[in-house]
């Protein structure tokens, strides 16, 4: 069989860059023009590599691997490792479902085979690809038909930070979660304030204060007024005024420390940051046991 590169470079250069352009609009990663061409001319030059005299080793499967990773690593901007797990995910997920279709067209056209090499398509730029594409196209539309639904599923998927609070030589490390619709600050300092399931946070104060808080169904105005008779580090704990939707009041705050927010690979230690009591219960499966605003990233 004769196999002209040309061909076979531009074919494999139009669907790497539609497989790398369909991941970044499923994975919601902005790539830009120039990235997406790049990673694509690399994946389309490896399908001629592999042609080469003596580049056997480049038909290893780790090889391969590593081939479309760096493809991604150019494509899309490097920030998070879990933004870059998601477009590797979405990149072979994709991948999987154009080859189907591709097989699937060949078939439903004519063509009961698909002559291949290493795993590199050998299609012929006629008729056939035409109906190639248009069929490759279809899946896609029903990718994007479907990535609402299926960026409603990840979206419900809550974004979760690690926290260390240290207060009065105690502390505990809890997890809270990204909330962007928490700005809530102290009126008097304008400190931020992170708001926290007050049973996670009873191992950092004395016995008498945890019961008093465990016990006492009181508001926080008179929960503060008993604190300040009994507690010697008093001038920590103050009302933190707040709004939610159809609901107001006040919250028990304190003023830890210091508290150290692990976000990836970022650990952040604030000193000015407070964290306000609710007796509220964030997650019903305990993921979480608090909210804290992005601005603190």
């Amino acid at each position: 069989m004769t196999v002209y590169l040309d061909e076979l470079f531009l074919v494999n250069f139009l669907m790497d860059w539609l497989i790398l352009w369909a991941t970044g609009n499923m994975a919601q990663i902005a790539g830009k023009r120039g990235r997406l061409i790049a990673a694509a001319f690399l994946g389309a030059c490896y399908s001629i590599a592999i042609f080469l005299p003596h580049a056997e080793w480049l038909q290893a499967l780790p090889i391969k691997i590593g081939c479309s990773l760096g493809m991604l690593y150019i494509a899309f901007p490097f920030i998070r490792w879990r933004n870059y797990l998601k477009s590797v995910i979405y990149f072979y997920l994709i991948s999987f479902v154009l080859g189907g279709a591709s097989i699937a067209a060949m078939f439903l056209f004519g063509q009961y085979s698909l002559p291949t090499w290493n795993g590199v398509a050998l299609v012929q730029i006629d008729f056939k690809l035409f109906w190639l594409i248009v069929a490759a196209s279809l899946v896609l539309g029903v990718i994007f038909f479907l990535r609402h639904y299926l960026r409603q599923d990840i979206a419900v998927t809550p974004e979760i930070v690690t926290v260390q609070i240290f207060f009065q030589e105690r502390q505990v490390t809890l997890r809270l979660l990204l909330d962007t619709g928490n700005h809530l600050t102290d009126p008097l300092s304008g400190q931020p304030v992170i708001v926290v399931e007050q049973s996670s946070l009873l191992p950092l104060f004395s016995p008498d204060l945890g019961n008093l808080l465990q016990e006492t169904k009181r508001n926080a105005t008179e929960l503060l007024l008993m604190i300040v008779e009994r507690e010697e580090l008093a001038g920590c704990w103050r009302l933190i005024p707040y709004q939610a939707v159809g609901q107001r009041g006040m919250l028990l705050g304190f003023h830890p420390d210091c508290l150290i927010l692990q976000h990836g690979e970022e650990n952040n230690v604030y000193t000015n940051v407070i964290v306000a009591l609710s007796e509220q219960k964030f997650s019903p499966y305990g993921t979480y046991q608090g909210l804290v605003q992005p601005e603190l990233f």
